[in-house]
């Protein structure tokens, strides 16, 4: 049995222990569904540009009995609120490299270069405020390298609107960098900087119908630190999903 796969079973396992609650006797109430679309102008992971082109995809959500354990895509998430302003979380992704569903007339999908990867993310989300939020995690690879990823993003309500679904608009801010061998992976080189790149820009979000960690549109400039300057154009990001069950 896999590394990846005995990760799963300890998260499954753990996410027991979050309190489900009581069950209800219909069957789409305990597993409520929501689908959507995905829209990206560029495909875009810790700074490197993987598809420098629109790509539309489709998103799906489904709770695993407990809104604290969904199925996103192909992540699975465990959330656990340890105080009103402290949330930790899990991700198990079996898909670490985005790739790109389609091509467009302008642009050829190119294959990865790197192998394909399984990583763990453990995430502390500490909101001590409605008006400020500031992430921390660590990505371990579980297939290509085995290194750690650690990203820090930070969140700043700018305005907020009290329409029929309230609205906020934020500043927002990321960076990361890795071990030597993440690095290696995800850039060829080890920089040895404070962050091997960032994000940062704009965030609109709403009450969600998949989960607060996803925006609904979200404007950011995305760069490398390191190597030769480029420049690059703002990144549009933007997700449209329903409850269907």
């Amino acid at each position: 049995m896999s590394y990846f796969r005995i990760g799963l079973l300890m998260v499954l396992g753990l996410s027991s222990q979050m309190g489900y609650g009581e069950p209800e006797p219909d069957i789409w109430s305990r597993l409520p569904v929501a689908i959507g679309i995905k829209g990206l102008s560029q495909l875009e992971k810790r700074g490197v540009i993987y598809y420098p082109a629109w790509q539309v995809q489709p998103v799906f959500s489904v709770n695993l009995g407990s809104p604290n354990l969904q199925l996103i895509g192909t992540e699975l998430h465990m959330k656990k609120d340890l105080h009103e302003y402290l949330r930790i979380r899990g991700i198990a992704d079996i898909n670490v490299l985005p790739e790109a569903l389609y091509e467009t007339e302008s642009e050829e999908v190119v294959e990865l270069e790197q192998e394909q990867s399984h990583e763990f993310i453990g995430q502390v989300e500490f909101t001590p405020s409605p008006y400020f939020e500031i992430y921390g995690s660590v990505a371990q690879d579980l297939k290509a390298h085995w290194g750690r990823f650690y990203t820090l993003t930070l969140q700043s309500v700018l305005a907020s609107f009290q329409t029929k679904t309230p609205l906020q608009i934020n500043f927002y801010f990321q960076g990361g960098s890795g071990d030597r061998r993440a690095n290696d992976y995800f850039y060829a080189y080890s920089p040895g900087t404070v962050f091997s790149y960032y994000h940062a820009g704009l965030s609109l979000t709403a009450e969600p119908v998949i989960d607060k960690y996803f925006p609904v549109i979200r404007l950011y400039l995305s760069e490398l630190t390191f190597g030769q300057e480029v420049n690059r154009d703002p990144i549009f990001e933007f997700i449209v999903a329903k409850r269907i069950f």
